[in-house]
This record gives structure tokens, C-alpha cells and sequence, in this order.
């Protein structure tokens, strides 16, 4: 998918599950006076905001379209960082263990470690170089459930649209071998990402706390750059429902 057919397929994707969660509750038949007879209502109700802390393994790879040339960059595992992941309420599948829902995720990145492809000495190495910036992606899922002991386990994952903001140098070549003597080029850019993915594992507590594992990121492909940035997350966060 690139991105406009990225952007609809994420859009038609969330208008099913805003229809599932309507005609579930026209079908549970849970309206009740006033708000509870609202579309607008049964749509968002139970959608949650959740601020955390993460630590997390950022990696932002990019590649010329021109040369060929790339750079590949990472940061020590352990980084600590700020998320915010918005999601409709999910929708269990009657008679299965399975459910739909709406996720997005937002958080900035940091990397400093620069990787060598060196047959000799393949390691992550810190030559002056680094990459910052922010991503978000929207992305419908698909998940395993299981509720145990006041506790609700989920394993899914989904592919939807995300945009990519960065802005740093890298020591960009032609075999991802770090020369001995570096020289950085400045790379900065908006992403319109053709696609992200998102595979999650997670643990909800009965007392709005939320346990995620998660690996996903956006990816960007146009005529100039190729662009992408994999994080591996394990965030605490606290569930806010915006909509009782």
C-alpha cells in the first residue's frame, strides 16, 4: 500500500469497526434516555486515552533512492521515553476469543549508535552521528483474548497509516561498512508513511493500569528516500476513559 491507499484502507477499516460497535449495541439493546439514544455516543463510548512511561529500542533506517546509499542507527536498549496511545473500546467477536479494535500510538525517538556492517567487527558504534524526531501511526487490530483473575490478557496486531518526522546526519554507504574516517550528511524530512504495523501484547489490571510489549513503526517510501524506524516498547500506562 502507499500512502493514499495507505490512508484509505486505514479509513475504511476504522468506519467497519465504528459500524460493528453500533450495531452492537443496537443488538445488546443497551441504550438508555438521553446520551445512550446518540450515535455519536455509542460510537466513542468506552474510548481511552494512555499516557506512560516506556523503555524502549528505537532503530531509523534510510536509504537514497539515487546511490543507494543508507545508514542504519540505533540507541542503547533501555531508553526511557514518553508515549501516548489513544483506542476505541474494543469489540469481542461473539463465540470467540477474538476482538477488533482502532489503535494509535504517538512518541519521539532518540538515536546515537550508528551501525557497522563490518564483517570484522560488526558492532553499533557512536561516530558523531544521531537522529531525532517523532512518529504516529493509526492502525486497526485484530487480537486473542483472555480474562483471568481481574485481569484481561490481549495478543494482536494490525497494519494501517503513520506519519514519520526526523531530523539529524548519518554516515551513509554503498555496503553499511563505517569508513575510517566518516563523513556525516545531514538528513531531515516529513514522512508520509505508506504503511505501519503493529504486533502488541498486553495486560490490563482491574485497576486501569495497562502492561503493553509491542514492536511497530511506520514506513515511507517515495521517489527519494526510502524510510523506516522499528521500536521495540515495553510501556506502563494509566487508562483514562474518556467516555463512560
Amino acid at each position: 500500500m502507499r500512502g493514499k491507499k495507505g490512508f484509505q484502507f486505514t479509513l475504511m477499516m476504522y468506519f467497519c469497526l465504528l459500524s460493528m460497535q453500533v450495531l452492537a449495541a443496537d443488538a445488546a439493546s443497551t441504550s438508555v434516555e438521553g446520551k445512550g439514544d446518540s450515535l455519536w455516543y455509542r460510537i466513542f463510548k468506552g474510548f481511552t486515552l494512555s499516557p506512560g512511561i516506556s523503555v524502549k529500542s528505537p532503530t531509523f533506517e534510510l536509504e537514497t533512492k539515487a546511490d543507494g546509499y543508507s545508514g542504519r542507527i540505533t540507541a542503547s536498549p533501555g531508553s526511557l521515553g514518553f508515549d501516548l496511545d489513544l483506542a476505541l473500546r474494543g469489540f469481542d467477536i461473539p463465540g470467540t476469543v477474538f476482538g477488533l479494535t482502532l489503535f494509535s500510538h504517538s512518541a519521539s525517538f532518540y538515536t546515537y549508535k550508528q551501525f557497522d556492517d563490518n564483517p570484522d567487527d560488526s558492532t553499533m558504534k557512536d561516530v558523531g552521528t544521531k537522529v531525532t524526531g517523532w512518529y504516529s501511526y493509526l492502525v486497526p487490530a485484530v487480537y486473542y483474548i483472555k480474562r483471568e483473575n481481574n485481569r484481561i490478557f490481549r495478543l494482536g496486531g494490525g497494519i494501517g497509516y503513520g506519519a514519520l518526522s526526523y531530523n539529524g546526519n548519518l554516515v551513509l554507504t554503498d555496503d553499511g561498512i563505517l569508513p575510517a574516517s566518516p563523513t556525516r550528511t545531514a538528513v531531515s524530512g516529513v514522512a508520509e508513511a505508506a504503511w505501519a504495523y503493529m504486533v502488541f501484547y498486553d495486560i490490563d489490571f482491574a485497576n486501569s493500569w495497562r502492561l503493553r510489549v509491542f514492536i511497530g513503526g511506520p514506513r515511507s517510501n517515495d521517489k527519494d528516500y526510502r524510510v523506516q524506524l522499528d521500536e521495540f516498547n515495553i510501556a506502563l500506562s494509566r487508562r483514562f476513559t474518556l467516555i463512560h
